[in-house]
């Protein structure tokens, strides 16, 4: 994961994802919970980067297979 500028590997969860977090995934997977309850599953070999605001959440997927759980906010409109 790097955050801030700075790579490493983590070795204990949770951690929050920031504005221009990336994950990368080479010979494990990932799951990526979101505040809302939606999540995020890497598979191996996988590059994310993430760009977070107050009401949007981005996620790019630079490389590999992701498979979304999008929670909806509950708003009609």
């Amino acid at each position: 994961m790097r955050t801030a500028g700075q790579w490493s590997v983590l070795d204990s969860v949770p951690v929050d994802i920031h504005q221009n977090d990336k994950v990368v995934t080479r010979r494990g997977r990932a799951e990526i919970s979101l505040p809302d309850g939606g999540y995020l599953r890497l598979d191996l070999d996988t590059n994310v980067a993430f760009k977070i605001a107050d009401d949007t959440r981005l996620a790019y997927v630079i490389l590999g297979n992701v498979w979304f759980n999008i929670m909806g906010t509950g708003s009609k409109g």
